[in-house]
């Protein structure tokens, strides 16, 4: 039962989501020269409350879904129990407000508006509408994965064109990422009628849009290794995950092979990026 409460929360992903969030803090914070341990350690506890009610609620909402898909049907078995149901919806209600309520007391009003756009876009329009009516839903979705790196920088700086091309990363980021998992589970996908792209279009056409967005990808990370006049440093780390990424893009492998690999080398990616930002702006 303890594994499956872990599975509800998405600790992975959480974690994952707050190394972008302390990256885009750090990456502020190199503007201004000094970092404000203080407001680091309440904003990262402020999202961390946040992440796990959207995750707990995300899982609230699909749990009819998730009963039927083998990918989540080990997770708590909310359909069949209404008070666990109810009890996950209570504690992610009260998870949200204390979050939010820690980022309004200690961060910025734009931090505040940041967090509440992020759990509306990922909670109304994601997974209670569009999941389940549009094969290009993750383009809405990918909009408030990409919101904690921004929150992490508009901790610290206004919201400029350094910050709109690291939203822009991880929105592009997240299209590859997810279409390579759509593939990997597209029968998954099927048999709980959930409209993704590979059940419309194919995989082949999504192979496609996931080789165009890994370019786009790699392009953004340029341009931001341009603009924060550390080029060389960012290049030298990011470039061979980046070229491996998309090399293995372009090969043509059994359909869903490739979609594992594609998969595993987004995370690589995401986590060498987040990295190579901690180990150049470290603490």
């Amino acid at each position: 039962m303890i594994i499956k409460y872990i599975r509800s929360i998405k600790l992975k992903i959480i974690i994952g989501n707050l190394l972008s969030l302390i990256s885009g803090f750090l990456l502020s914070s190199k503007v201004i020269k000094t970092v404000d341990i203080n407001l680091l350690s309440y904003t990262v506890l402020g999202m961390f409350f946040l992440l796990i009610s959207n995750c707990l609620l995300n899982n609230y909402i699909d749990r009819d879904i998730d009963m039927i898909m083998n990918r989540t049907k080990n997770r708590l078995p909310m359909n069949n129990s209404k008070i666990l149901s109810l009890l996950i919806l209570l504690i992610s209600i009260i998870l949200a407000i204390l979050g939010l309520s820690i980022l309004f007391i200690t961060n910025n009003l734009l931090v505040f508006i940041l967090s509440i756009f992020a759990t509306i876009i990922y909670i109304i329009f994601y997974s209670l509408y569009l999941k389940r009516r549009s094969s290009h839903s993750i383009l809405i979705g990918s909009l408030s994965g990409a919101m904690p790196p921004v929150i992490g920088y508009c901790s610290v700086l206004n919201f400029n064109y350094e910050s709109l091309i690291l939203m822009l990363i991880f929105i592009i980021w997240q299209i590859p990422h997810s279409y390579s998992l759509s593939i990997i589970h597209v029968d998954d996908y099927k048999k709980a009628n959930i409209p993704v792209l590979p059940l419309y279009y194919g995989c082949l056409i999504t192979k496609k849009y996931i080789i165009i967005f890994i370019i786009l990808y790699i392009l953004l990370i340029f341009l931001l290794s341009v603009i924060t006049n550390n080029s060389l440093y960012f290049i030298i780390i990011n470039i061979p995950v980046m070229i491996t990424w998309l090399y293995t893009s372009l090969i043509n492998h059994n359909i869903y092979i490739w979609a594992k690999k594609i998969f595993i080398l987004s995370i690589i990616n995401i986590n060498v990026f987040n990295l190579s930002i901690l180990s150049f702006y470290k603490i």
